[in-house]
C-alpha cells in the first residue's frame, strides 16, 4: 500500500509540472507581437491561460474525460503553433469518446519540443477496451524517459509505447 500511494504521489507530481520553457517563450512571443498583431496575440493569450488553467486545476483529477483531454491537446498545439514550434497541426478522433476517461496530460508528455516541427498530426483511436493515440511529427531522437515512467506509475505493464522515426503510438486500456 505504502509503494502504491508513492506511485500516486509521484504520478501527481509530474502532472502538475508545468514547462517553464513553454511559459517564459509564450510570453516572450506574446511581448515582441504585441504591437505588429494585437489580435493574434491576444487570442493566443487566451489559449495559453486555457492551457495553463487545465494544467493547475482540471489536472489534480484522477482522471479526465477524453474530450476533455483532446480539447487541451487542441489549446495546447495553438500555443506551439503560436510560438513557432510548428507549423501546422491536425486533430482526428476514430470511434466513441462519450464517457471515456484518462489520466490528465498523459499525453502531452509525448508532445515535448525542443526544436521546431513542420506538422504535428495527432490520431484518437477509441476501441472497445483500449485507446490508440498515434503522434506524427517527423521527431526520431526525443527522449522519453518521463513519459514511460509516468505511464509505468499509471498502467504498470498494461500498456504499450511504439516509438519509430515516422510516429509515436501509445495503447491505454479504458473501461
Amino acid at each position: 500500500q505504502q509503494q502504491a500511494e508513492q506511485a500516486q504521489m509521484e504520478s501527481a507530481l509530474i502532472k502538475q509540472q508545468i514547462s517553464p520553457e513553454m511559459l517564459c517563450t509564450t510570453l516572450h512571443t506574446c511581448g515582441q507581437r504585441t504591437q505588429s498583431d494585437a489580435e493574434a496575440t491576444s487570442a493566443a493569450l487566451l489559449q495559453f491561460s486555457k492551457v495553463l488553467r487545465y494544467q493547475l486545476y482540471d489536472s489534480r483529477r484522477e482522471r479526465s474525460l477524453l474530450k476533455g483531454e483532446i480539447d487541451f491537446v487542441r489549446e495546447y498545439l495553438a500555443v506551439l503553433q503560436f510560438d513557432g514550434v510548428c507549423k501546422t497541426f491536425t486533430i482526428n478522433v476514430e470511434g466513441s469518446i462519450m464517457g471515456v476517461m484518462v489520466p490528465p496530460l498523459v499525453f502531452t508528455s509525448l508532445m515535448q519540443y525542443g526544436e521546431p516541427v513542420a506538422n504535428i498530426d495527432c490520431q484518437f483511436t477509441v476501441g472497445a477496451d483500449n485507446l490508440r493515440f498515434t503522434l506524427a511529427d517527423g521527431r526520431a531522437d526525443a527522449d522519453f524517459a518521463d513519459a514511460r515512467e509516468r505511464l509505468s506509475l499509471l498502467y504498470a505493464d498494461r500498456y504499450s509505447l511504439t516509438i519509430s522515426p515516422e510516429h509515436i503510438c501509445l495503447t491505454i486500456p479504458i473501461s
